[in-house]
């Protein structure tokens, strides 16, 4: 019987949080030992009235297209903005966003009522976290850090665990104040389809491996009609 209650919560800036998300949703419902329900931060209602709630949801896609069309059209800029949030001196900006996210998360709490949150991005990350210092701690909260370096804004007090990707990350959030037995280093959650290829076989011909954002940046049309005029390998 599936006696516990696991909320993910993620957001879809980028599809890397929500593909997070999902995969963790799907082997957790694999094991058979909880009921999973996964939910986009962006997309949550906080007010009595629809159009309010509406008016929220459009602000954030506002948001989201805002972001995208920084990424594309001035990615320097994106970068300038990512410095400066680095830095610890914007410690109050980040605590001002989690207190204003704290009522769509209680909102969440208070529909699904969780055992558990799991958070694979930091705004829901650090709602929770400003939720349950102000009603004291009634589920467990764990981040999962989706990229491969710590920024300042997955830090947030009251996160009973934390999942990095690597032990290098693991050393940088004790750097942040994080005791070492609230950090797991299992790596990013990646999808059962993307198995590790079986050495064996010898191929016969040679394997490249094109990556790039799900948003399509990266030039991957022109990168793929390029490695198609390569000559065939004898």
């Amino acid at each position: 019987m599936k006696s516990k209650k696991i909320l993910i919560v993620s957001a879809s800036i980028g599809n890397g949080h929500m593909q997070a998300a999902s995969t963790i949703g799907e082997e957790l419902q694999a094991a058979n030992s909880c009921s999973v329900t996964i939910v986009d931060f962006l997309q949550v209602g906080q007010f009595r009235y629809p159009t309010l709630n509406r008016l929220q949801i459009e602000l954030m896609n506002l948001m989201k297209s805002s972001y995208y069309g920084i990424l594309k059209v001035a990615p320097n800029l994106y970068k300038g903005l990512y410095r400066i949030t680095e830095n610890q001196q914007t410690r109050k900006m980040i605590d001002f966003i989690n207190a204003a996210n704290q009522k769509m998360m209680a909102s969440l709490i208070a529909e699904y009522r969780p055992h558990g949150v799991v958070c694979t991005h930091p705004f829901p990350l650090g709602a929770a976290s400003a939720l349950r210092y102000k009603r004291s701690g009634y589920f467990t909260l764990a981040g999962i850090i989706t990229d491969f370096a710590v920024h300042p804004w997955w830090i947030t007090s009251g996160v009973d665990h934390y999942f990095v990707a690597n032990e290098m990350m693991a050393n940088e959030l004790q750097e942040y104040g994080i005791q070492r037995n609230q950090i797991t280093a299992s790596g990013i959650p990646v999808n059962r389809s993307f198995k590790p290829a079986d050495r064996s076989i010898k191929k016969q011909v040679p394997e490249i491996l094109v990556m790039g954002g799900s948003l399509g940046f990266g030039s991957m049309d022109a990168t793929l009609r390029r490695l198609e005029q390569l000559p065939k390998p004898t």
